[in-house]
């Protein structure tokens, strides 16, 4: 074709002809010379129509009222430009076909024809989805320059083109955060991360701060793994769900506040460790509440010539628990301090009986069932004499070098059970030194170790006796340990209390 030579025309003609490209050559007076077969395949015309005609005749086949149909294509096309023109095809559907113009030589023009059709649906249809989008769309290059942006974000934002478009984006974030996401953007492009979110405020046009959740995906050049042209990214306005997630958080921050003042409250009701001190020769407290207040509770009173020590579980934890211990409280200052009530068994019977009365079971959204498990042991502060009672619960007393568990009645506090005519007293005297170990279920209860399985009683009884000869302070600090290995990186399932007292033994009077 360089070289004016029809020839070469001819020659290729045989690929060009059964290709998807049609080629048509013309001379100065826009004549046409050549033709390719496959014309037909596009318009309602053949090659040997075509040749010898004006290039005009193509003009026919561009719809009525179309800019381009009365184009001079001798006069109006320019050397190594394209041209996407609307044209009607064979079936009179609409086809979009791309011309490539070439001038050859002094006397030789060539079109090469490309069906569009597919490629423009696609721009349309993303262009519409983009522009019609409620998310903003923009497109920034390497230095952070928007060069395109959709309509939303102008109207939502209330800038023009004219104000963005060759702007810096960070122009638009909000200055108290300008450093943070600065530094952002230059870790994502280099770290060259392919996207990324983040949520930060920018400024609309008046002024009114808005709150965005900004994915950005890196645009690599075409065939590259590492070479950044620029940046599209999506970003929604979130400034609602920020707003609400700021009342959550000051709502939840509120509600922790006072749970963390019950917690204190709770606290203080406990025996202080004084007054362990004061009854026992060594003691231990290990308290580990699931939540921030306990459903766990432990009581002790010294009353004439009796110390009365009491552990209790009550149904659930958190804060249903807590009122639950809270009542537990009560309900004991009532029996014990008030009524004088030192019987271990008739301890447990009043507090059931007062249990039920406040909490009436049954059924209905505003019955209540739970109870709790509880243990009462009363020492003879003058002799070596101690009576317990238990509600579904179970101790453990070390005296001359062994372990021994005591239990009771299997009835919880709260729990009705026809029939039950009374919890029952126990008594166990010491011949000389012991140890008493009360604790609640969930430390034997608790999931964790290298299966994921419960503690266990037998370990817990095992950890006990391994320990036993250290200081109680000193076994405290084994058993927490022991305990914080197992749990590992499992989740806390329960409120855990382990409650251990010594004494010596008393000597009777001659």
């Amino acid at each position: 074709l360089r070289f004016d030579s029809l020839e070469k025309l001819i020659f290729i003609s045989g690929i060009i002809n059964k290709g998807n490209i049609p080629a048509i050559a013309f001379n100065n007076d826009g004549i046409v010379t050549y033709a390719s077969e496959n014309i037909a395949n596009f318009f309602g015309i053949t090659h040997h129509e075509i040749i010898n005609n004006n290039i005009s005749v193509l003009n026919k086949f561009i719809p009525e009222n179309d800019t381009a149909k009365n184009k001079d294509i001798t006069k109006e096309f320019k050397d190594g430009e394209k041209y996407l023109v609307r044209m009607t095809g064979n079936s009179g559907e609409i086809i979009w076909m791309e011309w490539a113009y070439k001038d050859f030589s002094k006397n030789i023009k060539v079109i090469l024809g490309q069906d569009a059709s597919e490629k423009i649906e696609l721009e349309n249809t993303y262009e519409l989805l983009v522009q019609n989008a409620e998310d903003f769309i923009y497109r920034c290059d390497t230095y952070g320059n928007y060069i395109f942006i959709n309509d939303v974000s102008f109207s939502k934002l209330g800038y023009t083109k004219e104000d963005l478009i060759g702007v810096n984006s960070l122009t638009l974030v909000h200055e108290d955060y300008l450093e943070e996401i600065k530094a952002y953007y230059q870790d994502h492009f280099i770290s060259q991360k392919k996207s990324s979110y983040k949520e930060f405020p920018i400024r609309k046009k008046n002024g009114d701060v808005l709150w965005i959740g900004q994915y950005v995906t890196t645009i690599f050049s075409a065939g590259s793994d590492d070479l950044i042209t620029g940046f599209i990214a999506l970003a929604r306005d979130i400034t609602d769900i920020r707003e609400q997630q700021e009342l959550i958080r000051e709502q939840r921050d509120s509600i922790t506040s006072s749970i963390n003042y019950a917690r204190r409250i709770q606290y203080n009701l406990l025996p202080h460790k004084n007054y362990f001190k004061s009854n026992f020769s060594e003691h231990f407290i290990i308290s580990k509440p699931k939540d921030i207040v306990s459903g766990d509770f432990y009581w002790m009173r010294q009353i004439e010539n009796h110390t009365v020590l009491v552990l209790a579980d009550c149904t659930g934890h958190g804060v249903p628990g807590s009122f639950m211990t809270l009542l537990g409280f009560n309900l004991l200052n009532t029996i014990v301090l008030e009524g004088r009530t030192l019987n271990p068994a008739q301890i447990l019977t009043e507090l059931d009986k007062k249990l039920i009365e406040y909490l009436p079971r049954g059924e209905g959204k505003n019955t209540v069932n739970d109870g709790m498990e509880i243990t009462i042991c009363v020492f003879n502060d003058t002799t070596n004499e101690m009576s317990y009672a238990c509600a579904g619960s179970r101790f453990l007393v070390y005296e001359n070098n062994s372990f021994t568990m005591f239990k009771g009645d299997n009835k919880h506090i709260g729990d009705n059970e026809e029939g039950f005519s009374g919890y029952n007293s126990y008594y166990k005297e010491f011949k000389g030194a012991f140890n008493l170990f009360l604790f609640t279920d969930g430390f034997q209860d608790q999931f964790g170790g290298p299966k994921d399985k419960k503690y266990s009683f037998r370990r817990l009884i095992e950890l006990f006796e391994t320990n036993i000869d250290l200081p109680l302070t000193e076994q405290r600090r084994v058993i927490e340990n022991d305990f914080e290995l197992w749990i590992g990186n499992s989740q806390q399932t329960d409120d855990v209390t382990v409650l251990s007292v010594a004494r010596e033994s008393i000597k009777k009077n001659e």
